[in-house]
């Protein structure tokens, strides 16, 4: 189930990564402790720009998956550096049924999954209303959530460009509580869980 890109990344780049990072604005993590250590994990995090996958990758003790918008599998250098770490595609504006149900299948054998709820970048920073799919993947998979705050990505790589810089703001990861619901659960509780915990880490 994991391909060995993953597991190299995983081992080898990612320290070089934390180092990289760190040089460029990552500053501060707050309660990684709160991230279970075992069982299957939904992270939903909050999208302000491009580096927010890798910045959980490295900011998390434990692997992580990503789903990510079809269209950046298309872009040469990101699409393959994304499937090295164990990102996989989702259709955006239509119900990807395909996507789902590997984060499903993901999550049911106890791996880490993260999926950016708004449905894409948020160029100013603000939390934009977050997609059905999060409260399916939650009800499907009946495991823990917890959400991740992120500040100050897109001060390393803004929504408009591909090009790294290094961050005048300090980057910050929030780590929330987490919480479990089961198939029962209403998705409008979910989401509004989830919306109210993302605010309040990136306030």
């Amino acid at each position: 189930m994991t391909p060995w890109t993953v597991r190299v990344f995983l081992v080898f780049v990612r320290p070089i990564l934390r180092i990289w990072f760190g040089l460029n604005g990552l500053r501060r993590e707050n309660h990684p402790e709160r991230v279970p250590r075992s069982g299957g994990l939904l992270i939903l995090a909050n999208h302000q720009s491009y580096m927010d996958p890798p910045v959980v990758q490295i900011c998390c003790r434990r692997r992580v998956w990503f789903m990510a918008k079809q269209e950046l599998f298309e872009m040469p250098r990101i699409g393959r550096f994304m499937s090295w770490y164990g990102a996989f595609p989702v259709k955006q504006n239509a119900p990807d049924r395909s996507a789902l149900n590997r984060a499903i299948e993901l999550l049911k054998a106890g791996e880490t999954v993260c999926i950016f709820p708004e449905g894409g970048v948020a160029p100013e920073g603000e939390l934009k209303e977050l997609q059905g799919g999060a409260a399916l993947i939650v009800r499907k998979a009946e495991c823990a959530v917890i959400c991740c705050g992120i500040e100050n990505t897109r001060e390393m790589m803004p929504a408009d460009s591909t090009k790294l810089r290094k961050s005048e703001k300090p980057v910050t990861v929030r780590w929330g509580e987490p919480r479990s619901f089961n198939k029962k659960s209403p998705a409008e509780e979910i989401l509004a869980w989830a919306s109210e915990e993302l605010r309040s880490l990136i306030s």
